[in-house]
């Protein structure tokens, strides 16, 4: 079949395979710099969640924002540290799309105070909180989140489908979604972390 090829046919697959190995052999070398979310919580029965995203080697990912979305967000806290381990959001006051619900403010999401609750309001939907850092950090230099659920209440499936969602300006850079899963460690309150890896 081959033989039926002229010079500049076979010239021309020879090329077109080259190209091939080329991408294949890039996209081998792209996946090495993958950034990657994921949950951490070894006690949780379900295999663990991961997201991952291809970034060129040279490109800086700067985050601006970490939000929680969604219908029920009932959370005791939110931490993002960075590499120095220094949770670089506390006492940063999230912003809601509106009131949250009489007693259970905004602030309590990030003042430090693991015992207290953050509660999303009575009638918006989706609802979130959204907490703008005080300076855009490159996603390189963050190492984890950690969600506190809503203690007390070791049985109920509080916050379930919240999107942890790690945004520049306002694009999603990374997300997770929060699932309840007790912990026997911590009975009466679920604790989890997200490791940001590259």
């Amino acid at each position: 079949m081959l033989g039926n090829l002229s010079t500049p046919q076979k010239l021309t697959g020879l090329l077109v395979l080259a190209v091939i190995l080329y991408v294949a052999y890039t996209s081998k070398k792209k996946a090495e710099n993958e950034l990657v979310i994921e949950d951490v919580v070894a006690t949780q029965p379900a295999p663990q969640q991961t997201i991952t995203m291809n970034v060129e080697p040279e490109k800086e990912i700067y985050v601006t924002d970490i939000k929680l979305t969604g219908n029920h967000i009932q959370f005791a806290e939110l931490e993002l540290y960075d590499n120095n381990a220094v949770n670089i959001i506390k006492s940063i006051v999230p912003t809601t799309p509106s009131p949250t619900w009489p007693g259970l403010p905004a602030v309590n999401m990030t003042d430090g105070n693991t015992n207290n609750l953050a509660h999303r309001g009575r009638e918006t939907w989706p609802y979130w909180f959204n907490i703008k850092l005080n300076t855009p950090t490159k996603l390189k230099d963050l190492t984890k989140v950690k969600i506190y659920s809503r203690k007390g209440f070791p049985n109920r499936n509080t916050g379930n489908n919240t999107k942890i969602q790690l945004l520049n300006n306002g694009e999603v850079v990374l997300q997770n979604e929060w699932n309840y899963v007790p912990n026997p460690d911590t009975p009466e309150q679920t604790i989890r972390e997200y490791a940001v890896k590259q």
